[in-house]
Order: C-alpha cells, then structure tokens, then sequence
C-alpha cells in the first residue's frame, strides 16, 4: 500500500491540448506503474477531449481531478487501476 501511495504522489507537470480525457487516464496511471481498466459501469460514460496546463502537482489530484469531472472515480487493485462509476 506505502508503495502505491508513493507512485500516485509524485509531483509533475500536466500540459494536455486537446487530449481525449481517456488517453490522459491511461498516461497518468502509467506514469505511476500502473495499467487503467475501465469498470463495466464506467464505459457507458462518454469521455471528453480536454486542456490542462498545470505543474507542481500530483499523479493523484490530476486523476482525481480529470475523472471527478465525469463523475467517475478510482481504485488501486494490485497493478491495476479500476476506474469506475461514483
């Protein structure tokens, strides 16, 4: 658990223009090791392209933050990343 909490607190940069909100999930849980998997619930959702220019801030708050915006949410189950319907 110590191990994924560090992944997912790594600090970085987030420039996306025009990027499906899909690709940035499945970038953003790579960049902590770790492969996305779309929970039956959530792939009825329809993802949306967006634009986010930030730094300084974490793994975390970015996928928080980009799947809170379509009313989804996550879970860490082993390599995995479940996303899901809230």
């Amino acid at each position: 658990k110590m191990a994924v909490e560090a992944a997912f607190s790594r600090t970085m940069p987030m420039h996306m223009h025009h990027m499906p909100q899909e690709s940035a999930v499945q970038m953003l849980t790579g960049m902590a090791g770790k492969q996305a998997q779309i929970d039956h619930s959530a792939s009825q959702q329809r993802f949306r392209k967006l634009t986010m220019h930030r730094d300084e801030t974490t793994i975390r708050e970015n996928l928080d933050d980009l799947l809170d915006a379509a009313g989804l949410t996550w879970e860490v189950s082993g390599q995995v990343v479940i996303i899901k319907q809230e």
